[in-house]
């Protein structure tokens, strides 16, 4: 009797481990994972985890996408300008001139004309008569009068620096250069101011940087900014010119 129910007994047992050793069996039991199976490197989480790098890629380049307007929204920091409200400045370096706004072809657009000689100095006072964070249409004096052309906004204007402070605390005299905005002792020339800034007028910064001068032997380098400034006159609104920077500190209080 006893030896017929441990027969009985371990017939069962072995029965049992049957039905749980084979893989098919375990398989194919919902939820389950056994190590080294296919289930635990399923292809859809591989798929699904590079997604996931995908999107976060993509917010990225959105995050990136949604930079440019900002660059491009820089413009609006400029006047709106025209013939009848235009800007008057100096190139802080020599610009060539170009018949459209391509900047493609030197010459002139008005009049029209093609040669690859033309060019703005440094002593030419412009007509800025509209101007982006690429080009600017000007005029610019000539020998047979002035003429209109598009240069570079990097030679009119030093540097991406753009801010819009309050109404100006005091007032300030403006330079047409960053040398004479800087250089404190004058010269044989007297004063070398392109206009005053009045106290209440609109101000807006537009470049900065660092120039240098020689005095006793001893060069000194300070820091200015270049403003567009109201300076109303006839058909010019504007003017854009130098501030030494701690000069355009107080009178903004901007830092």
């Amino acid at each position: 009797m006893l030896l017929c129910f441990a027969l009985v007994f371990s017939l069962s047992c072995g029965e049992g481990e049957e039905l749980l050793w084979p893989e098919d069996s375990v398989d194919s039991a919902p939820g389950v994972e056994v190590p080294g199976s296919e289930e635990v490197a399923m292809p859809q989480e591989d798929e699904g985890a590079w997604k996931g790098e995908e999107d976060w890629g993509d917010e990225d380049a959105e995050g990136e996408e949604a930079w440019v307007p900002e660059v491009a929204a820089a413009a609006s920091w400029f006047p709106t300008l025209s013939r009848y409200a235009y800007a008057t400045g100096y190139c802080h370096s020599a610009a060539a001139v170009y018949t459209s706004s391509s900047l493609s072809t030197r010459g002139t657009s008005s009049p029209y004309k093609a040669y690859s000689t033309a060019t703005i100095y440094t002593s030419d006072e412009v007509y800025v008569y509209s101007i982006n964070d690429t080009y600017a249409l000007v005029s610019y004096p000539t020998s047979s009068g002035r003429k209109e052309g598009y240069i570079k906004t990097s030679a009119l204007l030093s540097g991406d620096y753009r801010s819009k402070g309050p109404a100006a605390k005091i007032k300030a005299k403006v330079y047409r250069n960053a040398y004479e905005a800087i250089f404190p002792y004058g010269n044989s020339y007297g004063d070398m101011s392109y206009g005053t800034i009045d106290k209440g007028d609109t101000v807006i910064g537009v470049g900065r940087g660092t120039t240098s001068y020689v005095w006793l032997g001893i060069r000194f380098y300070e820091k200015y900014v270049q403003v567009f400034y109201a300076a109303r006159s006839g058909n010019r609104a504007w003017k854009i010119g130098y501030l030494p920077e701690y000069v355009y500190n107080s009178l903004t209080g901007l830092p």
